[in-house]
């Protein structure tokens, strides 16, 4: 079979397959000749089936008969059995090298079973007939193309029109070359040309409806392909091929036949799952569809159409994960009034998935008090995964019937649940006019709590339990008031109260349980919770206090029990890793996790348990990729934006911490005031005073605490270095907050204002309450070290003493302690330095300097070489210092040329460079 390959437009065809066929018993009296005799007749009648049969007796009967062999490989390649031709074309090369015949065939065989570079290197072909080669030529035409080798193709082709013009494997030929070139109009022609002399030739109507395709014929390329199948009957992919062309053509009926071919032998064959399940589409059998289109999909055929009908049958079938599964990846390349469009936004409301909800439903106008419901629900469910202005947007949607107490019920919960000032009065009101309405109460109780007014909540809790005194429900809600009015005697008596009723045990029982563990009272702590694990074994909260209280594996064990009874519970699973982080079982902790599908539902406490455990793992590459899966399934959740833009200041990305938060204030996060406040500090750390200033004129509109604007004020003027203006303001701040970083900013803005006391001073004081602060230390160091060495000294050995493995304070150390006179001492610390920080230039040029002190010359220069080349010649510092060096090691020639390079910038090099001058 001929086909053609080029990147963009033309089918691979793979060609593969074999026949089996039994062999009969030998006769006797029969020999290989007369086999060979018997199957010529079947051959020249095209029986290819018998003629295998008996060419094969005949090997049988003489293993080195060189026609046999040729004629079963001409049989093979009449059923299309290319490898098992290449086998029998080979053996007749092995035993007759001048069986030249055998050659055209022999590259056919190789051209079928996609074998192309073979086909180049077959040797002798210039032996062969003019016909015989011209037809090679064509088989080498094709070969050049499938290997993307354009011009030896055209070579190839023009000579073989050169040798017979216009026979038909010449125009064929031709005919690939076109069709690689993208000629397609031409090769149509050439290829009917070929036809017209040979129009059953495979290779010629395999062409045929390759080009069909490409033209969109699909009638034209089921018809080439039938013919096709016809003449190369174990070809299977040609099946596959003649069942799309028929499924293209909208031949339904004919297309599942012949996909049915395939799946008889290949059932997981995907272009033939997808032919069957459109097929059965078309029959409105979606159960059948959708399962061969998962089929195709899984065997990795994700191509849009197959996705469609996965999509389109499951929503059918009122599956609606599955419909919104498949949907969501090709609806962007749907048309905008494509039936699936509406069937994906259906599919998302029924999951409860919000991109684009609002949108979707925005000329949606509730008609009844179902769609009401509706409408109040899905607001719910926004606001719960974080989506609140897309939750507002539908709650105003809802209509309200005042004449319907659960219509006004519904709207107070929400407006209750938003934040959006509820009417308490319609609230009272609701409660008074129904009394045993206890859902009113509970609001009011809540909405009370929220807005920070305790004794109105309790007065409330305490009414309620006045008119239902039977109910635990009364003193369950005055325990959790109590406990926020941090009365526990008050609230451990309502929960006793609570669980004597004994109709809500659960909450009575693992409070009672927990505050009885955090008081100390622990034999107490364990009988409540054993009780609670007793009458609710599958409890998150019980099984939660329960290791909390016991900490041990029978805890763990619980948990795992009640996790194997509901293994997507998300409660029970944060649960059983929690305890397993807390036993350091960290790996096992991640594949519980692991277990849960993630999704804009997932709850902030997974994903952050993720992280947790990947944090002690130390895999920061999962700690973020963790982080962009989080932001990228929820977009409205805030965290995974800070922790990014975080995780990118800690490892000093700081400008991809300041687009992670640009993107989130340009889409869902506009208002957040958390995401503004990150922003205004790393603007500051990077030191963009007018983009920090116009951001500080959008803060200065929001009601902020007057020491922070001071901060904020200082910082920026600290960077536009107006330290007198900068003073006062980072002064009222560092008093509001005294923390380090505080502390430094306005030690700096005072040294940078020549009050260097008022400065070490500051950072002293801060060091006598923080004296762990290893920042300020090194800054007050440094100070210290334009004034007093000594003082310089005792602060970086307190740094050393806290971090041994300070490269900065060892090397300064060196330094101050070289220049003291401690060289032996100096040595010690520039060794550690050295072998901590070999890279780092400063530290090899103070080992040069000491090492020139101890009198080590040789040593010295290689270090104070190192160091000039670790500074690429730019620190003017250490190229004097390697002056210096050169000088005492003799090589004033190479020094007096160093020095004449060096381009001074102080008076004190400029003095050194005198002074070196005069040594040599």
């Amino acid at each position: 079979m001929l086909s053609i390959l080029t990147p963009k437009k033309w089918l691979k065809t793979a060609i593969t397959g074999a026949i089996i066929c039994g062999i009969t018993a030998c006769s006797d009296n029969k020999s290989a000749d007369d086999y060979i005799s018997e199957a010529q007749t079947h051959l020249a009648s095209e029986d290819f089936s018998a003629s295998i049969i008996l060419l094969k007796n005949a090997i049988v009967a003489e293993p080195n008969n060189v026609n046999a062999r040729l004629m079963l490989g001409q049989a093979y390649l009449g059923q299309g059995d290319g490898l098992s031709a290449v086998k029998e074309l080979e053996k007749v090369r092995q035993l007759d090298k001048q069986k030249y015949t055998a050659l055209p065939l022999l590259a056919r065989a190789y051209l079928i079973s996609d074998n192309f570079q073979e086909i180049l290197e077959l040797k002798n072909t210039e032996k062969l007939s003019s016909e015989m080669k011209v037809e090679y030529l064509a088989y080498k035409t094709l070969a050049h193309i499938r290997l993307e080798q354009l011009d030896q193709a055209t070579e190839s082709a023009n000579e073989a029109e050169s040798l017979v013009p216009g026979s038909f494997f010449s125009i064929l030929a031709k005919a690939y070359h076109a069709a690689a070139t993208e000629d397609v109009d031409k090769a149509e022609l050439l290829v009917k040309r070929a036809l017209s002399q040979s129009k059953s030739n495979p290779e010629a109507l395999m062409l045929q409806a390759q080009i069909a395709n490409v033209q969109q014929n699909y009638e034209q390329a089921a018809e080439s392909l039938k013919l096709y199948v016809e003449a190369q009957p174990a070809v299977n992919i040609a099946y596959l091929m003649l069942a799309e062309a028929y499924l293209n053509n909208e031949q339904y009926a004919d297309a599942e036949k012949y996909a049915d071919i395939i799946l008889t032998a290949l059932p997981n064959q995907p272009l033939a799952n997808h032919i069957k399940a459109a097929a059965e589409f078309a029959k409105q059998n979606y159960e059948n569809a959708k399962d061969y289109a998962d089929k195709a999909l899984t065997a990795g055929f994700q191509q849009l159409p197959v996705k469609l009908l996965a999509g389109v049958s499951a929503y059918n079938l009122k599956n609606f994960e599955q419909a919104n599964y498949h949907l969501s990846a090709i609806v962007e390349y749907l048309p905008a009034e494509h039936p699936a469009q509406k069937m994906y936004i259906l599919s998302r409301l029924e999951l409860g998935l919000i991109e684009n909800i609002s949108d979707a439903l925005s000329d949606f106008s509730p008609k009844n008090a179902q769609d009401n419901q509706f409408l109040s629900t899905l607001s719910a469910n926004l606001y719960s995964l974080g989506a609140v202005s897309e939750a507002k947007k539908l709650a105003s949607k809802a209509k309200v019937n005042f004449d319907n107490t659960e219509d006004r019920l519904r709207a107070s919960a929400l407006s209750v649940l938003m934040n959006n000032n509820p009417n308490i009065a319609e609230l009272e009101d609701i409660a008074e006019n129904n009394p045993k309405l206890k859902q009113a109460r509970l609001l009011l109780a809540h909405s009370a709590v929220k807005r920070g007014e305790l004794d109105k909540a309790l007065e409330i809790a305490k009414q309620w339990q006045t008119d239902f005194p039977e109910s635990s429900e009364g003193h369950n809600l005055l325990a959790a008031i109590y406990f926020l009015k941090n009365d526990m005697a008050a609230a451990k008596s309502e929960l006793e109260a609570s669980y004597q009723k004994g109709a809500d045990g659960l909450y009575a029982l693992t409070e009672l349980a927990r505050v009885n563990f955090q008081q100390g009272e622990l034999d107490k702590a364990k009988r409540y919770i054993n009780d609670a694990i007793e009458l609710y074994p599958n409890s998150p909260k019980a099984l939660q206090y329960n290791y909390i209280i016991h900490r041990d594996d029978i805890a763990i064990e619980k948990i795992s029990n009640a996790l194997a009874q509901n293994t997507t519970s998300t409660p029970l699973v944060l649960v059983y890793t929690g305890a397993l982080v807390d036993k350091q079982q960290y790996k096992q902790a991640l594949s519980v996790l692991k277990g849960l599908e993630k999704s804009i539902g997932t709850s902030k406490e997974v994903w952050i348990q993720t992280l947790v455990v990947h944090s002690r793992l130390k895999d920061q590459d999962k700690v973020r990729s963790t982080l962009e899966e989080w932001r990228k399934l929820n977009p409205y959740h805030v965290e995974p934006v800070v922790y990014l833009a975080n995780y990118y200041k800690l490892s000093n990305q700081r400008e991809k911490a300041l687009t992670q938060i640009n993107r989130a204030l340009n889409d869902q996060h506009s208002d957040s005031l958390l995401l503004k406040l990150g922003k205004m500090q790393i603007l500051l750390d990077l030191e963009r005073a007018d983009d920090a200033a116009l951001l500080y004129e959008d803060l200065k509109t929001l009601e902020l605490r007057p020491e922070l604007y001071a901060g904020i004020k200082g910082r920026i003027k600290l960077i536009e270095k107006d330290y007198q203006a900068a003073i006062p303001e980072l002064k009222t701040f560092y008093r509001a907050q005294p923390s380090g970083d505080n502390a430094v900013y306005l030690a700096i803005a005072l040294s940078k204002n020549d009050q260097q006391e008022s400065s070490i001073e500051l950072l002293e004081k801060y060091l006598s309450n923080s004296p762990q602060d290893t920042r300020v230390r090194s800054l007050v160091a440094s100070q210290y070290l334009a004034k007093d060495h000594d003082k310089a000294k005792l602060h970086y050995q307190k740094i050393i003493e806290q971090h041994p493995n300070n490269v900065l304070a060892l090397n300064n150390l060196a330094w101050l302690t070289m220049d003291s006179g401690e060289l032996q001492q100096a040595e010690k610390y520039i060794e550690k330095a050295y072998k901590l920080a070999p890279n780092i230039a400063n530290v090899a040029d103070t080992y040069g300097q000491i090492l020139l002190k101890l009198d080590k010359k040789r040593d010295a220069l290689a270090k104070a070489k190192e160091a000039t080349e670790r500074s690429k010649q730019e620190d003017v510092d250490i190229m004097l210092n390697y002056v210096d060096v050169l000088i005492e090691n003799g090589r004033k020639n190479e020094a007096s040329k160093l020095l004449t390079e060096i381009r001074t910038t102080t008076q004190s090099q400029k003095q050194k460079v005198a002074n070196l001058l005069k040594r040599i």
